[in-house]
C-alpha cells in the first residue's frame, strides 16, 4: 500500500513511542511489562484506526475521481456528436444538392452570420487522457474543435462575399430569380477575381465538411473504446451518427 501524508506521520509516531518504551525498559528496567503491552496496544489501535480512516478517505477520493471522469467523458461524447451533427446537417442541406455541379460556387446557398454556434470542447477534467496510453485522443479532440472553427470561418467568408459582392453585381447585371442567364456573360461581368475566390472557398467547404464528419466518427469510436477499456463497469452515453434521413455520400 502506498503511504503518504498523515499516514506517514502516524507511522513515525508509532516508531517514536516504541523506541521510547524500549529505551525505558533497557535503561531503567522499571517499566512493568503490562504497562508496556497496554501502551503498545493503544498505539497499535491508534495506528489501525488512522490506517482505516486513511484507506476510506482514499477510496472516497478515488470514487469521486472516477465519477468526475465519467461525467466529463459523457459531456465530451455529446460534444463530439454535437459538432458532427451541425456539420452533417450543413452537408445535407447545403452541400449535397450542389456537390457534383459546376455551378456550386454560384448557387450553393450562403448562410446568415452567427447561424452556426461555436461549440467548445471542455477539457478541464480530461487530464487523465493526457497521462494515459491514449494521449492522441485528447489532442484529436482539440483538433476537431479547431477544424470546426475553420469550417465556420470558411462558410462565413464565402457568405459575406456573396451578400456583399456577388449579389450586388448580379442585380446590376439584371439577374433575377427564375430568369435564365448566359453563363459566359455572367462570368465576364463578375470578373475572374471574385469567381476564383468563390470557387476556392466552395471547394474548401465541401472537402472540409466531408473530412470533418468522417474524422469525428473515428474519434468517437476511439474515445468510446478507450473509456470502456479503463472503466469496463461504467455506462457511457451512446449516440447514433446518423440523421433522421441518413445522408449518403
Amino acid at each position: 500500500m502506498h503511504l503518504k501524508g498523515d499516514h506517514q506521520i502516524v507511522i513515525v509516531i508509532v516508531v517514536f513511542f516504541l523506541g521510547f518504551a524500549l529505551r525505558g525498559v533497557i535503561e531503567t528496567e522499571q517499566v512493568p511489562l503490562s504497562e508496556l503491552v497496554a501502551g503498545l496496544v493503544t498505539i497499535l489501535a491508534v495506528y489501525m484506526g488512522a490506517s482505516y480512516a486513511f484507506r476510506l478517505q482514499n477510496e472516497k477520493a478515488e470514487k469521486e475521481l472516477v465519477k468526475k471522469q465519467i461525467e466529463t467523458s459523457n459531456r465530451t461524447i455529446y460534444t463530439v456528436y454535437d459538432i458532427w451533427n451541425v456539420q452533417k446537417q450543413y452537408q445535407k442541406e447545403i452541400v449535397l444538392p450542389y456537390k457534383e455541379k459546376d455551378d456550386a460556387w454560384l448557387n450553393m446557398s450562403p448562410t446568415v452570420k452567427g447561424m452556426h454556434e461555436i461549440i467548445k470542447v471542455d477539457t478541464s477534467n480530461l487530464d487523465f487522457l493526457l497521462s494515459s496510453g491514449k494521449p492522441d485522443i485528447y489532442v484529436n479532440l482539440l483538433l476537431e474543435e479547431k477544424r470546426y472553427r475553420i469550417l465556420l470561418s470558411l462558410i462565413e467568408e464565402r457568405s459575406k462575399l456573396i451578400f456583399e459582392d456577388l449579389n450586388p453585381k448580379m442585380e446590376s447585371f439584371g439577374c433575377k430569380p427564375g430568369i435564365a442567364v448566359d453563363q459566359d456573360k455572367l462570368e465576364e461581368h463578375l470578373g475572374p477575381d471574385l469567381i476564383n475566390k468563390l470557387k476556392k472557398l466552395t471547394d474548401a467547404i465541401i472537402s472540409h465538411v466531408e473530412e470533418n464528419t468522417a474524422s469525428l466518427e473515428e474519434l468517437h469510436t476511439n474515445l468510446q473504446d478507450y473509456l470502456t477499456e479503463i472503466h469496463p463497469n461504467e455506462n457511457f452515453i451512446t449516440v447514433q451518427f446518423t440523421l433522421d434521413d441518413e445522408v449518403q455520400t
